[in-house]
């Protein structure tokens, strides 16, 4: 089984597209997103939908974690 491992899109679109990509014709089995989507570039949001609509399991980095529950930990936002 070929599991993909990648993380740290940072909101770069073309970045991962590109990844999504390769992943794709490398038919992987797997892919899995380890977190950190926000935080630094232009496009977070479509970052966000191209993985939400994507077959990649996410989990959720500390730049999610501190936009969920801001620096103090409350909860803020919620992804779900």
């Amino acid at each position: 089984m070929k599991i993909a491992v990648f993380t740290d899109i940072h909101g770069n679109l073309k970045a991962l597209k590109s990844v999504l990509e390769k992943i794709k014709n490398k038919k992987a089995d797997k892919a899995v997103f380890l977190g950190d989507i926000f935080q630094r570039g232009n496009d977070e949001i479509e970052c966000l939908e191209l993985l939400k609509n994507s077959s990649a399991i996410c989990l959720k980095g500390n730049c999610e974690l501190y936009l969920e529950r801001g620096r103090l930990g409350r909860r803020v936002i919620s992804f779900d």
